[in-house]
Formats: C-alpha cells, structure tokens, sequence
C-alpha cells in the first residue's frame, strides 16, 4: 500500500472512532438518511454508514482510480471539515466492507496532526 493509502486508511478509522464514540445521530435535511455528526474544537464531520454491514471478506484496501460515470457511491461515506476564516471540506472518503475505497479530497495540512491527537471522551 502507498504512503498515502495508509495515512488516508489511519485518519479515516481514527475520525470514525472520533465520530462514533463522541457523535449525534441527525438527519439530513433534503434525505431520508441519518447520519452521525460530530463537531469538537474546529472539526465537524459526518459518517454515513448502512444499517446492514456489505457481505464479503476484508481484502486489502485498494484505491478505486476512477468512479465509472454513473457508478453507485460506496456504502460508507465520511466528509471532515475545519473552520478558520472559512469553513473547508479536507477530507472525503467512501468505502465498502471489502477493501475499496474512493478518495474525494484530502488537503494536506496540520488538520491531520491535530486531529490524530483528539480522543474519544469516555
């Protein structure tokens, strides 16, 4: 796996133990959906996640290069934004339960670092 990879792989499951563990259940406003949302100091993020895992095996991940036009989004969905003078999207990440996962965004910045650093309040 790339560098990359395993730094995208690293913050998407702390991000997810972030959300999961300090997050709020909401529902999206023009969609049928709830979603987890978490906000702490100037991070907000939203985890989408089906009610049922996908089947399959945990393959290793792999980067899908290019979505098809018209292919379906990965069931799991995390968007990360932080705020300064302006609110920006820094991270996008879709996956399955078998190893695929789609890179939207990921700016490079001291976000990750700070972010790796923030813990689940128990």
């Amino acid at each position: 796996m790339t560098e990359q990879a395993d730094r995208t792989l690293q913050l998407r499951d702390h991000l997810v133990r972030l959300v999961r563990g300090n997050g709020q259940p909401v529902r999206m406003a023009n969609a049928d959906v709830v979603v987890m949302q978490w906000r702490q100091d100037k991070f907000s993020a939203i985890y989408q996640a089906p009610f049922q895992r996908q089947p399959g095996g945990e393959d290793t991940p792999r980067f899908l290069e290019k979505r098809p036009a018209g292919k379906a989004a990965l069931p799991y969905v995390l968007d990360l934004w932080t705020e300064g003078r302006t609110k920006t999207k820094v991270f996008n990440l879709e996956w399955d339960g078998r190893g695929s996962f789609f890179l939207g965004a990921l700016k490079a910045g001291k976000w990750q670092d700070e972010l790796l650093a923030l813990t689940v309040d128990d």
